[in-house]
């Protein structure tokens, strides 16, 4: 898949953009492939657009397999010329009514924070469309870690997600 530089106006609208390629880019791996640390580049000016500074896509690091984003995120801090910082990881959901894990049903989640705070989550799971919120109303220790990694302000909601 190639990366085209995208052509929005504002940050939330190039973060839904970044999130639709990397879950189609997801898709294409299959299930069960390492999570991806994804470092956000956007245009000096503070305008629309997400890629690296030729305009090729964003920066993907693929965390070894086993590796939680978590243990790659303790005590990191993106470097001041990152525009933001995301993950794409998978795993087993879990039934909250129980808190037990359906090994069957695996889940895709992609969080996606910018230097301003602005937010977009994905999450799908196995079969099914994917599901996209913007803002930040998804909580858990992820979303928590990447607004620190970028010296937001982070409360964990204790869920692991």
């Amino acid at each position: 898949m190639s990366w085209s530089k995208p052509t929005t106006d504002t940050t939330e609208e190039a973060l839904l953009e970044l999130l639709t390629r990397l879950d189609s880019v997801r898709e294409e791996f299959g299930w069960g492939a390492p999570a991806w640390l994804v470092e956000i580049v956007l245009p000096a000016d503070g305008g629309g657009g997400i890629g690296e500074a030729d305009g090729t896509g964003p920066a993907l690091c693929i965390l070894p397999p086993g590796l939680h984003p978590l243990v790659a995120l303790d005590g990191f801090v993106a470097p001041p010329e990152w525009g933001g910082i995301g993950v794409v990881c998978e795993g087993a959901t879990r039934d909250l009514a129980t808190g037990r894990r359906n090994e069957g049903d695996r889940a895709r989640v992609i969080h996606l924070v910018a230097r301003d705070g602005t937010t977009v989550n994905g999450l799908r799971q196995r079969g099914q469309p994917l599901h996209v919120t913007v803002g930040s109303g998804v909580e858990g220790d992820i979303p928590a870690a990447l607004r620190r990694a970028l010296g937001l302000p982070a409360a964990s909601g204790g869920v692991r997600c």
